[in-house]
Order: structure tokens, then C-alpha cells, then sequence
């Protein structure tokens, strides 16, 4: 190989190097800040999750009240087939809000982001790790 490529080959496998290091050197000084950005996004997502599904408890149990109420008036009052399976839809809505708002509340790691963040995160963290690894 000639001198004068090898030379340049050096100088810039030596930038790479010293801007591999400058990029180090960043990230290492900005990783204690994001770790902290990531606690408490997980604690904010935790906290959202339990309130969306409290919210979802409130709105099925609003819709089972209507809808026991209504039921019997409305398909014995009216033989309407239609009316009669729009009231069984509706039904199924509301089960399925129910269904909805308690696997937000039976979620362990819901709490858990809430009440101890970096558990969580380390919970997302190797769930994300065995993703990769197809495990």
C-alpha cells in the first residue's frame, strides 16, 4: 500500500476515533438526565393508564345503570327487532368498556410505574431486550 493512503487512511480512522469519543463523552454526561426524563415518563404513563381506566369503570358503570333501566321498558314496550338489538350492542359496548377498564386496573405494572418508576422501566427495558431476541 502506498505511504501517502496509508497516512490518510490513519488520519481518518483518528477523527473517527476522536469523534466516536467526543459522541461518548456526550452521551455520558447527557445519560443521567434522560434516565431521569425516562423515570418519570414511565411514573406519568403509569398514572394515565390507572386514570384512563378509572375513567372507563365510571363510564360502563353510568351505561349498566341506563341500560338495566331501559332494557326490559324497551323490548317489552316495543317488539322493534332493530331497537331490541341496537339495546344488545349497546350491551356489548358497555362490556366491553368493563373489559377494557379492568385490564387497565388489574394491570400490575400500572401500579407499579406509579409506585416505583424504575422497576417499570427496567420491566420495559428487558421486555424491549427479549422483543430483539425473539424470546
Amino acid at each position: 500500500m502506498d505511504n501517502a493512503l496509508q497516512s490518510k487512511l490513519l488520519e481518518i480512522i483518528d477523527k473517527l476515533q476522536q469523534a466516536a469519543t467526543n459522541a461518548a463523552t456526550a452521551a455520558g454526561k447527557a445519560a443521567p438526565q434522560m434516565l431521569d426524563y425516562a423515570i418519570r415518563i414511565t411514573h406519568w404513563d403509569g398514572i394515565q393508564n390507572v386514570l384512563v381506566g378509572f375513567f372507563l369503570l365510571l363510564l360502563a358503570s353510568i351505561g349498566i345503570s341506563i341500560f338495566v333501566r331501559k332494557w326490559e321498558a324497551i323490548c317489552n314496550l316495543s317488539h322493534d327487532d332493530e331497537l331490541c338489538l341496537l339495546c344488545f350492542f349497546g350491551g356489548v359496548a358497555i362490556l366491553g368498556t368493563l373489559i377494557g377498564a379492568l385490564c387497565l386496573l388489574l394491570d400490575v405494572w400500572n401500579w407499579v410505574a406509579i409506585y416505583d418508576p424504575k422497576v417499570a422501566l427496567a420491566h420495559q427495558l428487558l421486555q424491549k431486550v427479549m422483543e430483539r431476541i425473539g424470546g
